[in-house]
């Protein structure tokens, strides 16, 4: 659905912590699904290797009520001027992560909300 990679090089670290490798780390955001409780948003961090394989670094699930999501709305979101579902949805996707980015900022390996780049 939607990726965004961090805009420098982040430590990889192994198991025992240590330093193994630099990497451009990306978070994909794979799958919605919704019901009358809420949406959960599924996905991955990774980062591809030398040999040009991708290695995931940990699962992503996130959950919203739907009260989460209109107060969200509500509060801290533009109201969403298109009327296009597929355009539409894919905006609100973005501006919820960048919302838990921010909410994570230095907590999934060190990444800070300013490392990633949301062009």
């Amino acid at each position: 659905m939607i990726t965004i990679n961090t805009n420098r090089l982040i430590d990889i670290r192994n198991a025992t912590y240590e330093i193994i490798d630099s990497k451009i780390v990306s978070l994909s955001v794979q799958k919605i699904e919704q019901d009358i409780n809420g949406v959960v948003a599924r996905g991955l961090y990774y980062y591809t290797n030398n040999e040009g394989i991708v290695i995931k670094l940990k699962d992503n699930v996130v959950y919203f009520t739907w009260e989460d999501i209109q107060a969200v709305e509500l509060s801290q979101l533009q109201p969403m001027n298109n009327i296009n579902y597929k355009d539409a949805s894919f905006q609100r996707l973005m501006e919820f992560t960048v919302l838990r980015l921010t909410q994570e900022s230095g907590q999934n390996f060190g990444i800070n909300i300013e490392d990633w780049d949301f062009s």
